[in-house]
């Protein structure tokens, strides 16, 4: 793209864009290694009470109810095969081209 290419022949930082569907699916299924790595490298930094914690915000994104509807009890069930590619898709978005 002419205008990401000049933005960054300038130097300007950019952030990533978001990474296809299928590759999502293809982290789900494993079949792309170095980005499963990655995730769970990710996830070890995390608690495990950080991470339902953001599970809990995402399923109440994905359901459109309200995030006080999650916040106690067990985790809901909704969400829980695509939250692992949701999050790579997150790390992704994050990071800073040079």
């Amino acid at each position: 793209m002419p205008l990401l290419d000049e933005a960054l022949h300038a130097g300007v930082s950019l952030v990533a864009g978001f990474p296809k569907r299928s590759e999502a699916r293809a982290i789900v299924q494993g079949a792309l290694p170095h980005a499963v790595e990655e995730m769970k490298r990710i996830e070890g930094l995390l608690d495990s009470e950080v991470l339902d914690a953001h599970f809990r915000l995402f399923a109440a994104m994905i359901s459109g109810a309200a995030q006080s509807e999650y916040e106690t009890g067990e985790l809901p069930k909704r969400g829980q095969m695509i939250f692992p590619a949701q999050c790579w898709k997150d790390v992704v978005c994050a990071k800073v081209l040079s």
